[in-house]
């Protein structure tokens, strides 16, 4: 069941996500725009390079409303591996060491750290930091030109020790290690939905997993959303069928007020339930509502017990 509602949870986060990224990319061009037509400062490059990211993170995000697999897509992967890249260009052009857009490669990596799997955290590491020796590099050694967007500021800035590079490589090696080993919690802190009261909602999705009884997510049209490991075993689902009516011996004709019935009575009820081999297996369901603001996004949860 944690894996259905953390899918979806995902797929909400990614689509806020890119909203957010387009916005801010959108934002950064007309103020390097402004910078470039009222200063004597050249941010041509840098207004590409922004104008770029914003393209690419508007293309993954059409591919990510017309997905319609349940899956967490993986598409946006690329594209925080494409930001990634971007951004080195970007610190490049707006002064290395004195870029403002340095902390862009900290967020990349703990966003790409926290939704996806740890080694593609790793490799966003690996990018950030090549991409950054590559800019400051090339930039000391004369091949790239020094490009700015200070109004003091000189090559001079960059003659700083190795050290400096080791330092940064060190910062994004513990964000990196820092999204690894960060708690549930601190996964709910950075990515949590907008109720304050959803904050542990991860705890109470590992405590129903753990539940030696079946539990089941209905939305109200009474379409299985989600299992825990309980109900996968004892009261299994087809890959092809997933309405409450295929499997529970209640009518399909006003099936819903049947579970509406069972939850506002909260009794435990004794009925059957047909697997997929077509044999037919006592049950005894008790039933929960989780009442939504609009009626239509009410979902029911389903206990289901061997008597």
């Amino acid at each position: 069941m944690s894996s259905e509602l953390y899918n979806s949870y995902v797929r909400e986060r990614l689509k806020t996500i890119h909203l957010f990224g387009i916005a801010i990319m959108v934002g950064l061009f007309v103020v390097l725009f402004y910078l470039g037509k009222t200063t004597f400062l050249d941010t041509s490059i840098a207004q590409y390079v922004v104008l770029l990211m914003a393209i690419f993170t508007a293309i993954s995000y059409l591919f990510l409303l017309l997905s319609n697999s349940e899956h967490v897509p993986v598409g946006p992967v690329f594209l925080f591996i494409i930001l990634n890249i971007l951004n080195s260009a970007l610190v490049w052009a707006t002064g290395v060491l004195d870029s403002p857009f340095i902390i862009l490669y900290v967020i990349i990596i703990i966003i790409t750290t926290q939704l996806y799997r740890y080694n593609f955290g790793l490799l966003q590491v690996a990018i950030a930091f090549f991409g950054f020796v590559a800019a400051y590099v090339g930039t000391l050694m004369r091949v790239f030109p020094y490009s700015t967007i200070l109004f003091y500021s000189n090559i001079g800035s960059l003659y700083q020790p190795l050290a400096v590079v080791l330092v940064y490589s060190f910062i994004y090696i513990v964000l990196f290690l820092y999204a690894i080993f960060s708690s549930s919690s601190a996964r709910t802190v950075l990515f949590r939905p907008r109720g304050e009261s959803d904050f542990d909602v991860t705890y109470q999705e590992k405590i129903i997993q753990e539940l030696p009884i079946g539990v089941m997510v209905i939305d109200n049209d009474l379409n299985i959303l989600g299992t825990n490991p309980a109900a996968n075993v004892n009261f299994p689902i087809s890959s092809t069928l997933n309405k409450l009516t295929d499997y529970l011996s209640i009518a399909k004709i006003n099936s819903r007020r049947t579970i509406l019935k069972l939850a506002k009575d909260c009794e435990r009820k004794q009925l059957t339930w047909r697997q997929e081999n077509g044999e037919v297996v006592p049950v005894i369901v008790s039933v929960r509502i989780m009442a939504a603001n609009k009626k239509s996004d009410s979902t029911f949860i389903l206990f289901l017990e061997k008597p």
